[in-house]
This record gives structure tokens, sequence and C-alpha cells, in this order.
């Protein structure tokens, strides 16, 4: 599930998981690496979520360290975003500009 486990949709996802797939395994994905107590109902969705995830993809090891403080004790793993930097490669930003029209500065 390609969203934060303190979502709804998290939240969501994993009941209809656990209902109508019970083998199903439950993998869960976050990329909040900073310390902070959500608003209700947010920390309910969160708790609920990593209580029953079978597995966390973290972005970061920080982000995994948050989910552990927040109770989550299965397995994890640190998985970064990646860019193939063969295919994305910087461009002259002035010649972009001046391909597109579009005025220095704007």
């Amino acid at each position: 599930c390609w969203e934060e486990p303190w979502g709804l949709v998290s939240a969501h996802t994993l009941r209809l998981t656990r209902r109508l797939c019970p083998g199903a395994r439950f993998i869960s994905e976050t990329e909040q690496n900073l310390e902070k107590r959500l608003p209700p109902p947010f920390e309910s969705f969160r708790g609920y979520t990593l209580k029953r995830a079978d597995f966390v993809v973290g972005r970061n090891q920080e982000s995994l360290e948050i989910v552990r403080r927040k109770g989550y004790v299965g397995p994890a793993e640190v998985v970064p975003n990646a860019v193939d930097e063969k295919l994305f490669v910087p461009m002259d930003r002035d010649a972009c500009r001046s391909a597109f029209g579009v005025a220095a500065g704007a």
C-alpha cells in the first residue's frame, strides 16, 4: 500500500485486505522521517496499520526508526526513492527557458 500508515486509505485497505483476502500479506510504505504526533484520528489509523502490517518499507533509515517508535515490531527494510541517472540528467536552465519561451527569473 503506497500510502503512509497514518492515512485512512492504509487503514481501510488493510481492513478490506484482511476481510476479503485473509491470506494476503500487507506491506506498508512510509517516507515520514520527522517525529511528530498527528491529530485525531490519524494516530489511531497509524496504530491500527502498524499493529497489523506484515512488512514496512521505509524510504530512509529515519522513517523506519519512526515506525518502530510508533509501535511497529515486524520486518522492515529501507528502499530509497531512485532515479536513473543515465536517463535523467541536469539540463542547462537557460537553454530550457529559451526553448520554451520562459523569461529568466520566471
